[in-house]
């Protein structure tokens, strides 16, 4: 009810605002390592100029075939991690089920910055920093699913809160990983180059590079070299702004997730901005993303996943201050976060 109210109020009132560096920063795990289309880089930043933005996003991935919430319950074993004797009796009895399950939260911190360069090129910098296994927030979601009918909350309260667990059946044998995948530290830089058309200025392509800082055999990096190339556009009407773009990705073979061959994906996005009241601005985003583990897997891990930002900013000035929740549209279908938060600023000098 709340999203329909507030798609209604945005795209029935206000005029439309200027272009902001937002960041839409990844909510699934699985891409940590990964690079994929930014919009932010090809926001257009005129020459001589700066922009900066910081996005604090928190993260709430919870997913999973039912094998694991069946045999914890038959064993009883409630409010337990999963442990590797229950993978091992799932592997024993449904070795060809394509069997998963991911429970992991934590937060992330993206640094951003760009500047205009001569001829319309525009030159970007993201730096992440990666916290796995923490703030410990799963109590939230289960609350929040208190308000859903017996049956539709997949089993959250079988499993301990705050626990770690990546666990997959692949074409090339079992992964599960636990607590030894929480801990902080930078993941991987990406730096942007973007241009305009020279007939369309509203209408820019760019590339990107992913470069392997974060530490490989985590959620924080990959260890190879990763290039997107894509194309952003925008439509400024009376009212409201539509931004678009498209964008592909070659996934390092030398880089891998946990040690599994990643595949390359294609990234879809369209996002609306419209000024709501005074200083306020309402924007809904949604993205299409490919799996990085469509060659390793016959599981729903393969397919994309659908996600939508919804929120809004406040201009004081030259800084703008941003909120927006995020969540998966279409749960079971690919992977990403069932939720997550994003609270951040962006400035312009």
């Amino acid at each position: 009810m709340f999203r329909a109210v507030f798609l209604v109020l945005l795209l029935a009132t206000g005029g439309a605002s200027s272009e902001q560096l937002f960041l839409s920063a990844p909510t699934d795990s699985t891409e940590f390592g990964s690079t994929r289309l930014e919009p932010a880089f090809f926001v257009l930043v005129p020459e001589g100029e700066w922009r900066f933005s910081l996005i604090s996003t928190y993260f709430n991935q919870w997913d999973g075939s039912w094998h694991t919430r069946r045999i914890r319950t038959v064993n009883e074993r409630i409010r337990e991690p999963l442990r590797l004797d229950e993978v091992e009796s799932i592997e024993a009895a449904f070795p060809d089920d394509g069997a998963y399950h991911l429970d992991i939260e934590g937060w992330r911190a993206d640094m951003v910055a760009a500047t205009g360069l001569p001829a319309g090129w525009v030159l970007s910098l993201q730096v992440p920093w990666i916290s796995i296994g923490s703030p410990s927030l799963d109590s939230v979601s289960e609350n929040v699913h208190d308000v859903i009918p017996e049956g539709k909350t997949l089993g959250r309260d079988l499993f301990a809160r705050g626990s770690t667990a990546f666990y997959m059946q692949t074409d090339r044998g079992v992964l599960f990983r636990g607590d030894d995948l929480e801990g902080s530290g930078v993941g991987d830089v990406t730096i942007g180059l973007t241009r305009r058309l020279e007939n369309r200025p509203h209408h820019r392509f760019g590339v990107a590079l992913d470069l392997p800082t974060g530490e490989q055999g985590t959620l924080r990096g990959s260890g190879g070299i990763d290039v997107t190339v894509g194309w952003v556009g925008s439509w400024q009407r009376p009212k409201r702004r539509w931004t678009a773009g498209a964008g592909f990705s070659w996934l390092d073979p030398s880089g891998d997730l946990l040690g599994l061959e990643r595949s390359h994906v294609a990234h879809l996005h369209l996002d609306v901005t419209q000024r709501v009241w005074r200083s306020f601005h309402g924007r809904v985003a949604v993205r299409l993303d490919g799996s990085p583990l469509g060659g390793v897997t016959d599981s729903s891990m393969q397919d994309p996943a659908l996600y939508y930002h919804l929120g809004g900013f406040v201009e004081t000035g030259d800084v703008v201050w941003i909120v927006e929740i995020g969540e998966q549209i279409i749960p079971q279908i690919g992977i990403d976060a069932d939720w997550s938060l994003h609270l951040g600023w962006s400035l312009k000098k």
